[in-house]
């Protein structure tokens, strides 16, 4: 059992940094000027985004507005498709 969430530890430990890479490189992409912020934004702007969005209840409005929108879509996919 102990190697098997040893196992489990390392692939998740793999699976994170390989995250973290991905991330360096884009905030280092975006941070040096190679790509305009407004079509790609850094990753500490998103995440300071996604927190006040969070703390203000902001998101829980968006997605609901969101849901509604998927929700209509598929009622009037529905009707057409009778």
């Amino acid at each position: 059992m102990y190697c098997m969430n040893k196992k489990i530890d390392s692939r998740f430990l793999s699976r994170l940094f390989w995250i973290a890479i991905l991330c360096g490189i884009w905030e280092a992409i975006v941070r040096l000027g190679f790509v305009d912020p407004l079509l790609m934004p850094s990753i500490l702007d998103i995440i300071k985004s996604l927190v006040m969005s969070i703390i203000s209840g902001e998101i829980v409005t968006n997605i609901l507005y969101s849901l509604n929108l998927i929700f209509i879509s598929l009622i009037a996919i529905e009707c057409l498709l009778l």
